[in-house]
């Protein structure tokens, strides 16, 4: 069962009606196609496109006239171009002021945090909702978005606000408000901006500024905290390796074990590990013993006599060391 969307308050700019002809048979620029196809403005679209009939609908914007096939019909991650079958092209609201919108949308999220941004194949948009549980909390919820909608001024930018009601799987059910700006001019950024945060730009500024003053402060605190870590990681390590290296010298390699270099090690090798004292009382040579098992190179833990561990081990990730001690066994 799907959810079920209810419209309870809404109100948009115009939009135009849907034409099913082709309104110019004129042939398209290319250079209309590719500026589309790489990601353009409203603004830039509506002057290569001088000349042809443009019509804004809710779901795309059409520009009528010939196009050839777009030759990729991505902008972004997903496909917002179509040739239309009377030969005009569709392109969706995704793919206009995508720039423009990208930063309207932070700043207006910056300003109130409740605002979450909504990217997919057909929207790209703004929602906030919150879960109620009785009638009562709907009807609050509900006039304190419909007075947010209220101020908001439609005819700044193509788009829209609706408060609606999400009914969701076991009951559960949501109020939201959406916000939809499809496109809207450069010079009308900032006025949009302070319409909808209801905060001057110079607010808003001064907002986003301290934002990142905040982040910085965070993050050299951070990168503060992870040097002392690395410092005493280091002091610790360093301490660890005069310890072990005191410990070798009060206890050389056992008997048996020699010095190898540039060796490949053989079935029935044990190798001498570096003594390791970690989750032990004190420091202690740890050993390996190599064999062949369906005729590949294996390594498995041992004594110092080569009895195993384990009855099986892995495949050894190395065959060829630079130094090493090692001690034949005839097992």
């Amino acid at each position: 069962m799907a959810n079920k969307i209810t419209d309870l308050f809404k109100k948009s700019s115009s939009y135009d009606k849907k034409h099913i002809k082709n309104l110019s048979t004129k042939k398209v620029p290319a250079a209309l196609l590719q500026a589309v196809e790489d990601g353009c403005t409203i603004e830039t679209l509506e002057k290569l496109a001088k000349g042809f009939p443009i019509c804004k609908y809710q779901t795309q914007i059409t520009v009528h006239g010939i196009f050839d096939d777009p030759s990729y019909r991505c902008v972004g991650l997903y496909v917002n171009l179509t040739k239309n079958k009377n030969q005009s092209l569709g392109i969706k609201w995704t793919a206009i002021d995508r720039f423009k919108k990208d930063k309207l949308f932070h700043y207006i999220k910056l300003m109130d945090n409740e605002w979450h941004v909504q990217d997919d194949s057909s929207n790209f948009y703004m929602r906030k909702m919150v879960r109620v549980s009785t009638q009562e909390e709907l009807q609050k919820v509900q006039e304190r978005y419909q007075a947010e909608v209220d101020k908001i001024d439609v005819n700044l930018f193509t788009g829209g606000a609706k408060v609606f009601k999400l009914e969701g799987l076991w009951g559960i059910t949501y109020v939201g408000l959406s916000l939809v700006i499809d496109c809207f001019p450069e010079a009308r950024f900032w006025q949009i901006a302070e319409n909808i945060t209801g905060k001057k730009k110079a607010e808003i500024l001064a907002a986003e500024e301290a934002k990142i003053a905040a982040e910085k402060k965070r993050e050299e605190e951070r990168e503060a905290e992870w040097k002392k870590r690395r410092e005493e990681a280091d002091r610790e390590h360093a301490a660890y390796e005069a310890r072990r290296e005191a410990w070798k010298a009060k206890n050389p390699a056992p008997a048996g074990f020699k010095k190898v270099q540039n060796y490949t090690f053989q079935p029935g090798d044990i190798e001498l590990l570096p003594p390791e004292a970690h989750n032990r009382p004190d420091f202690e040579y740890l050993y390996r013993i190599y064999y062949k098992s369906f005729g590949r190179l294996c390594v498995v833990h041992c004594d110092a006599d080569g009895n195993r561990y384990y009855v099986q081990g892995c495949m050894a990730y190395r065959k060829t060391v630079a130094e090493a001690y090692v001690k034949k066994v005839s097992k």
